[in-house]
């Protein structure tokens, strides 16, 4: 990794069964500039008691609780401002089954360093030949489906894939569109993208933003997003329309 000190937010909902301590553990013995904050966002099924085993193994680990759910957005949000107290140079935010392996910030470092203007590499799931990206047919075309009505029809800026779990920004960055509360649960990386459309405007905002295609991501098992999240995802939708407009 580039000499550069990096702080991670894990959100945390009901993981107790998905988060692999040895998978965090290993990484920091290997990255001594990287810290972990993760955010427990009210769970009950133990996910604290594994966060605290993870916590107790390394010094560069640590944890704040929410005490009742909140939703990812403010998880994120909360754990961002937590960490900016470490003064790293860069942040990210990494979903905590570890779809996509934490070793890939290193790639992303590396675009940062040799394009300054770019303040935010996010993860992009394009299968493709020599990737191995593994996602259940019915969540992909869903997925498809939301990030075409996102871009075509407000960000036009020709993005991918917003939602996936891995993102890396600036922290100056973060520091602009993160400490203010988000208006959605869920699409927060589309509130993160429309504050830095306000800001600069969207043909400068296009030249800070870079996809990378990830070579490997694994659907894990329960994931959060069912049913009922995705009707939820498209009000939303509805809220980021009304207030970034």
């Amino acid at each position: 990794m580039l000499n550069f000190k990096v702080g991670l937010v894990i959100p945390c909902f009901n993981e107790g069964t998905r988060l692999v301590p040895e998978a965090f553990t290993s990484y920091l013995r290997l990255y001594p500039n990287v810290i972990i904050i993760f955010v427990d966002d009210g769970s009950n099924d133990g996910t604290l008691l594994v966060i605290n085993s993870i916590c107790s193994h390394t010094d560069q680990a640590t944890y704040i609780s929410l005490g009742k759910n909140q939703g990812k957005a403010e998880a994120v949000r909360r754990g961002i401002i937590k960490i900016m107290e470490t003064e790293p140079d860069f942040i990210g935010y990494f979903d905590a089954d570890l779809s996509t392996d934490l070793f890939v910030i290193d790639e992303m470092l590396k675009i940062m360093e040799e394009n300054p203007p770019i303040k935010l590499v996010m993860g992009s799931r394009i299968s493709k030949l020599g990737s191995s990206i593994n996602r259940k047919w019915y969540r992909h075309l869903m997925g498809r489906l939301l990030a075409t009505l996102i871009d075509s029809f407000y960000l036009r800026l020709r993005v991918y894939d917003t939602q996936c779990g891995a993102k890396l920004m600036r922290s100056q960055l973060a520091r602009e569109t993160c400490f203010k509360k988000f208006v959605t649960k869920w699409l927060f990386d589309v509130e993160i993208i429309s504050r830095m459309i306000s800001q600069n405007g969207r043909s400068i905002t296009k030249k800070q933003i870079f996809e990378l295609p990830l070579k490997k991501w694994t659907h894990c098992k329960n994931s959060k997003i069912g049913l009922i999240e995705n009707i939820y995802i498209g009000i939303d939708f509805l809220k980021i329309f009304l207030n970034y407009r």
